[in-house]
């Protein structure tokens, strides 16, 4: 159950950075009541989306230039999740000498 006195809305990143700053590097993360989201980037970087979903038909541009090419886009998800092993790693090492 949600701690309803704690429950906030926002809009920009400063705002989101303020209410998750107190909280431990390895606290699970839902979108939609999924664990584990997407994080898309606006081209001109200024607006950030947080998703259940990889919106693929989102990357249309990209999508159709290399739409022939299924190695490239299985290449692009093993990547991303090859990085994302990466940064879990990372704060587990980091969470350890703090810890340790």
């Amino acid at each position: 159950m949600y701690n309803l006195n704690k429950r906030s809305y926002f809009t920009t990143l400063g705002e989101l950075r303020m209410l998750l700053a107190h909280l431990p590097a390895d606290t699970k993360v839902c979108t939609g009541g999924v664990l584990g989201s997407y994080l898309h980037f606006e081209q001109d970087g200024r607006l950030v989306s947080f998703d259940d979903e990889d919106l693929s038909t989102d990357y249309s541009e990209q999508l159709y230039k290399e739409a022939a090419d299924e190695d490239f886009w299985q290449g692009q998800e093993a990547l991303m999740m090859h990085e994302h092993n990466d940064r879990l790693d990372y704060l587990a090492y980091m969470n350890s000498r703090i810890g340790g």
